[in-house]
Parts: C-alpha cells; structure tokens; sequence
C-alpha cells in the first residue's frame, strides 16, 4: 500500500526505490561539514508520554527550560495536541511518534524552530515512518487525513511557533513544504509559489494520473533530504561524494531514500527544482520545519513518527575569499587599498569600486584572485587618479560562480583644491606648468608627496594673463605629487603623475 504526494499532473517516481533506508547528508559547496545541527529525540521532564485533554496544550523545551522533549542545542523544541485529539505524543528512543488529531483542522503538531547560526542556504534532513497508515476510504477530501511538513524562518507567532495547520493562504515564513491527504483518492502536493491560481500560495489541485508511482510508502522508514537555497544565485551540494549538483535561487530538491523527487507543475514539464512558496523574502535564513497531522477519520490509525533530524548550512561569513583585514590610506603614489585573505576557494577576482561625496560606487579596476589556496595571500591595490576630497573604496569579490559579496567601504581623503594651476609631465620627464595669473607676481614653487614631504622648492616669475612653464622633475621617482603655488593672494595646488 502507498501513500501518495502528488501534484498537478503528478509526483513521478525517479530511478528505482532503494530496498533499504540509507540516510545521506549532502555538503554544500562552501561549509566544512554536512550538519551542523543535530537533535536526537528524547525525553525531557514529562515522561515518555504527552497525551491530549479536554484542552488543547502544548510543551516547549529551550536550553532554559526543559518540557517534555529535551532541549535542542539552540532553538526550540515544541509539541501541541488538539483538544480530545486522541493518543498524542509518545517517545520511543529515539523516536517521536504521534496520531493525527481527530478534530478538523485542530493539528497536532511537532515543531523545531529558531536554530541559531543558521543562513539562507540550509539542508534538512530526517527520518520519516507512516507506520502503515490504515485509513477508511472518504470520498469527502474535508474529511481525509492530514500531514504536512514545512521549513523556513521562525518569527513571533508565526507557522512554525504557532499552533496552525498549513492551509492554502499565506503563511508568513514558510518557504517550501509538501502535504499527504490518505483516504479516498489520494491527493496532495508540494507548496510553491502558483501565478496562474487564485490562491498562489497552497498546492497544486490535481491528482495524478493513474500510471504515477511514489517515493512515499507507507511501510518502511524513509530517510528525508531537503536542500533549501534561499539566495538570488545559485549554489551547490554534493551526495554521497558524487559531483556538485546545482540548485538555482530561490528553489529546493527533496529525496527520499536517495531518490530525487521530481513534479510536475505545468504540464508536460517535469523538474526536481521546486519553487519556493514566495512567504518568506530572498536571503533570509531557514532556521525552522515543523510536522503536522489532522483530521483522522474514525475508525482510521494515522501515527507519524519522526527521528534523526539534522540542519546543516553554509555559514553566512563563509565566502570564497575569507577576507581577514581591508585598509586603504594615502601615500604619494596615490590611494593605497591592502587586503589580506586567509584561504581562498574557486575565487576569480576582487573589482575595485569607487565613489566620492554622491555615494554612488562605480568601478575602476580589478584584481585578479587566486582561485583555490588554503595559505595567507595579500592584495594591494593603488589609485594613482583619486578624487578631491573623500574617497570610498569597495571590494566586490567574484567567484568563479558570478557569486559575489561586497567589503567596506574605507575611506581615503585627499585635500586637492581646484585651482587656475594645472600640471602635467612630458615624455622628456619635464613638468608643463600652466597658470593663470591675475597679476604680475612672484611665486614659490614646491612639490611634495603626498605624505606632505617637500620634494623640490623654488621660485618663479609670473606675468598678468596666461603664464607657461616648464620644471626638471626627472629626479622623482613614478608616483603622484603634488605642485602648490604661493603667490600675492592666491594660493593654488595641482596634482600631477609622474
């Protein structure tokens, strides 16, 4: 006997099912390891047994205060039953087995929610048994079994830390899930986000043709993957030490005993890909699943059972370059900017951006990476043409994917008043000077670096009108200087490459 997810026109079955459960965790491209969050059920303070009353109740377990189940490393633990909702929650080992509430849509309900250090590209994994789930045929599909399972972001009162079933409206945090209806025809779906229904937050309506199989039986434990990437870009994971496999922006893949779970949303088309549902925003972490089962009809066994649950994630600060330090400052070559990096992975280049008072960056240059290396490497960059005035300097690191994060920005300021004095050298290591002068006048010439050091000094003569001059600078190694000149009432400066 199966229990069917189906979808549209259908959940197709991919490859052939494995006779045993084996339980896979896949590593994405970018984290050290494959979980990093593992939570194995057990008993907390209430015994082994959590069964439903007259009134609906529920039990949290923190680090800080431990209910029925133990606490978790970080977040929070949670079970609810219904009113009169029948057996409840039972412990067994390590594992977490629980009915369906007999009471339409009154759920009980398994929740771990709010795990710390968690990000946006994150992977789900556990062990799921029906335990031969024996429902009464219903024609009626308000009357059908329930379950369903969802991920995404915990918030206050939200999906996850509420007491709600997953209905077909939105439901502020959830990023994808999937629902079984046992009973009757059998139905159901993976959520996602739908742009041709009324109700674009829910799940597919149709049932499956006839010739359709299942990952999901009903008789046999089933080890659960769900790979989540809530980002714009894509990223990778491998299983089992098989090749990096691509999930795009914004999508998910599920397996079930190694086999990937494919849908169909728009006939013909078949993907592994699934959308996201759209009620949580791009780039925000998934730190949250809960298990779900309501609506038993009587005379019906719908136990759940649940163990083994593991998250793991690519760390927010993990990038392909793991930038330790990025400094910029004035020299008499120009804006020095110096980065250091401890490793680097598939790591292209750094582009240099830069703005000035109107905060809008724009490129200038950019340095080359150093692609893959675990050792220190150090970057120097030098703006031989900054601007008067403040300047701001970003890196923007681009990996071998497009995958890029921007650093900084530093500021490097540079006091260059605009002057009737312009500079500039020749090929022959001369500087042309040019200046116009609103009078007969004698000046002091002086060239100094940018560090304020005087260089060369002397003094010229200027007529009224358009003056030219022409200076020995060959003595000055490259870099950039500047010329001031102090004359009767004006005081000019230029700035001038050599």
């Amino acid at each position: 006997m199966k229990l069917k997810l189906l979808l549209s026109t259908g959940l197709l079955l991919v490859g052939t099912h494995l006779a045993k459960a084996q339980a896979t965790y896949g590593t994405w491209v970018g984290a050290s390891q494959a979980t990093s969050f593992d939570y194995n059920v057990a008993a907390g303070t209430l015994g082994a047994n959590y069964a439903s009353e007259a009134l609906a109740k529920t039990s949290l377990s923190t680090t800080s205060s431990v209910g029925f189940l133990v606490a978790p490393s970080s977040g929070t633990a949670k079970v609810h039953t219904a009113a009169s909702a029948g057996p409840g929650f039972t412990i067994d080992g390590s594992k977490l087995t629980f009915s369906a509430s007999n009471l339409a849509g009154n759920a009980n309900k398994f929740a771990i929610y709010g795990l710390e250090n968690t990000s946006a590209v994150t992977s789900i994994f556990f062990r799921l048994n029906f335990n031969n789930a024996d429902t009464q045929p219903v024609a009626n599909a308000s009357e059908r079994t329930q379950i369903t399972i969802a991920f995404g972001k915990s918030s206050a009162d939200n999906i996850f830390e509420n007491n709600s079933q997953m209905w077909d409206q939105v439901l502020t945090g959830i990023f994808g899930g999937f629902r079984f209806q046992i009973g009757g025809l059998p139905n159901g779906g993976v959520r996602h986000y739908r742009t041709n229904v009324g109700s674009p937050y829910g799940y597919t309506g149709a049932d499956a043709p006839s010739n359709s199989n299942t990952i999901f039986n009903k008789t046999s434990d089933l080890d659960v993957e769900i790979y989540c990437n809530n980002t714009a870009t894509d990223k990778q994971y491998s299983r089992l030490g098989g090749a990096p496999i691509t999930l795009p922006g914004r999508t998910y893949n599920v397996y079930v005993n190694g086999v990937l779970l494919i849908v169909q949303i728009t006939a013909p088309n078949q993907i592994s890909n699934i959308p996201a549902s759209a009620e949580i925003a791009a780039d925000t972490k998934i730190d949250a699943m809960f298990i779900s089962g309501y609506n038993l009809k009587s005379g019906s066994v719908g136990n759940i059972s649940i163990s083994n649950i593991k998250f793991g994630w690519i760390p927010e600060s993990v990038l392909p370059a793991d930038l330790t330090s990025f400094t910029g400052k004035k020299t008499s070559n120009g804006a020095e900017l110096n980065w250091a990096t401890a490793s680097e992975k598939d790591n292209d280049y750094f582009e240099v951006l830069r703005a000035s008072q109107d905060g809008v960056f724009k490129a200038i240059d950019k340095v080359n990476g150093k692609g893959t290396t675990n050792g220190n490497s150090n970057y120097q960059f030098v703006d031989q043409n900054p601007l008067n005035g403040n300047n701001y300097y970003k890196l923007k690191q681009v990996d071998l994917n497009g995958n890029s994060k921007e650093y900084g920005p530093v500021i490097v300021s540079f006091d260059l008043t605009t002057s009737k004095l312009a500079a500039s050298v020749n090929a022959d290591h001369h500087l042309l000077l040019t200046y116009q002068a609103t009078e007969n006048t004698n000046a002091d010439i002086t060239i100094v670096d940018l560090n304020g050091k005087k260089l060369i000094s002397q003094k010229m003569n200027f007529t009224k009108g358009l003056n030219q001059a022409k200076l020995d600078v060959s003595a000055l190694p490259k870099g950039l200087y500047l010329i001031k000149l102090g004359a009767k009432g004006n005081n000019s400066a230029a700035k001038f490459i050599k």
